[in-house]
């Protein structure tokens, strides 16, 4: 008796555990999600600096994302969501300004704070909604603009 009583209480400790732990953490699924959005924000990032590099040389928005990733001088890390397989969104607005969206599974949380906003927007610029969510980007107007995240140097 005292055998089933110790091992019907161990296995109520362990599930009262898994279940805590999935409060905790979230679970597995959420956690995948969470990491396509992260991927997913770490895209579009990518593909501001690219259209930021190609502005800079070019002086005009790029036609298309297809276009900007078939440039050699141009790195962008994807144009397509990892999980759809349909391309990111790319409007343009007019000579400077564009929108990029995505449709994101989650709410943003503070797992995109490596993420740099564009020229002095902070590391919140990334942060979203679940669903489809747009990203009015300006391109820099000066070719010598800082790049955010890179520490200044002083030059003597």
């Amino acid at each position: 008796m005292k055998n089933k009583l110790f091992a019907i209480s161990i296995t109520l400790v362990v599930v009262v555990v898994i279940i805590g732990g999935f409060w905790l953490v979230g679970s597995p699924q959420e956690a995948r999600k969470e990491k396509f959005d992260q991927s997913r924000a770490q895209n579009l990032q990518s593909i501001y600096y690219a259209i930021d590099s190609y502005y800079q040389i070019n002086k005009v928005l790029p036609e298309s994302l297809a276009l900007l990733q078939k440039q050699p001088n141009y790195y962008v890390n994807a144009i397509i969501d990892p999980v759809s397989r349909q391309p990111y969104e790319y409007l343009v607005k007019d000579a400077t300004t564009y929108d990029l969206c995505a449709v994101f599974d989650t709410t943003s949380t503070e797992t995109n704070r490596d993420l740099y906003g564009p020229y002095g927007a902070d590391t919140t610029f990334w942060q979203h909604q679940a669903g489809r969510t747009c990203f009015t980007l300006t391109v820099p107007l000066s070719a010598n603009t800082l790049t955010p995240g890179l520490p200044l140097q002083k030059i003597d």
